[in-house]
């Protein structure tokens, strides 16, 4: 069921977004593809998701991928998934395209699965971040795709040039001396002075550095199981493991951030 329109005071959207938003509706051929989605049952709408060219007929477009993954359509978890999938590999082509036509952003960031799953989650979490009736990636899905990549790029760039060197950061520690986890290191949100929510924001710019500074297959777990929502056998899908293999990188990872094994 497509919700029903929301009021423009309670719509969190890019200012970017907003002009689109404003006298966007969709368009014939998207409403026709939804109809068609509506009519069929579980195993025909998995059999669509399947198809992965798009000149092969009956090959979703991306922007109904949206529509269906924000409305959270689908009936069964099965199929759910199977459309988290779908959009997520969307994605992952967007992202690899976006690195082959912008060249420049290589000194930025390489081809690897850590770089790209990250730059993958950014782009999902801004797709659901709006509460619009239509977001601007069910409007213009290549379009918002790129607009977000480029966000993010500039994004890694100037961490790049501003953050500290992971080897320096050391975890804090309590009045006896012990350290502490990156859990206790969290503050409430309600009523923080400027210089707590100061410090929150450094936190969390230490986890995320935290994060990324862990192996290689523990880092890419952690992004997709906590950061894109995934289970640990869509992950194990992403990353061509098996469901206990990802489940043993994600223990390690947070064992090693639980004891601020992360710094070393």
């Amino acid at each position: 069921m497509i919700p029903a329109a929301v009021d423009e005071a309670d719509v969190d959207i890019d200012a970017d977004d907003a002009e689109s938003l404003k006298s966007y509706q969709r368009l014939p051929e998207h409403e026709l593809w939804l109809a068609k989605v509506f009519k069929m049952d579980g195993d025909q709408l998995l059999a669509a998701l399947a198809i992965k060219k798009h000149t092969q007929a009956g090959y979703l477009p991306s922007e109904v991928l949206v529509t269906l993954a924000r409305n959270g359509y689908g009936g069964s978890a099965r199929v759910r998934n199977a459309i988290a999938i779908a959009l997520n590999e969307r994605l992952v082509i967007g992202f690899k395209g976006y690195l082959n036509r912008h060249l420049k952003w290589f000194k930025v960031v390489t081809r690897s699965s850590e770089a790209q799953v990250e730059g993958v989650a950014y782009v999902r979490e801004r797709i659901f971040r709006s509460r619009a009736e239509v977001s601007f990636a069910e409007a213009r899905f290549g379009m918002f795709v790129g607009m977000r990549l480029l966000d993010w790029f500039k994004s890694q760039t100037a961490l790049k040039n501003k953050a500290p060197s992971v080897d320096g950061e050391l975890a804090p520690k309590d009045e006896d001396g012990n350290q502490l986890s990156l859990a206790d290191q969290v503050p409430d949100e309600v009523g923080l002075t400027p210089e707590a929510a100061l410090q929150q924001k450094q936190l969390f710019a230490s986890c995320r550095s935290a994060v990324l500074s862990l192996p290689d297959k523990q880092r890419t777990a952690v992004l997709l199981c906590f950061h894109q929502n995934m289970t640990h056998k869509e992950a194990g899908k992403v990353m061509g493991l098996g469901e206990s293999s990802v489940q043993k990188y994600v223990m390690a990872a947070l064992n090693a951030l639980r004891n601020g094994d992360w710094h070393d």
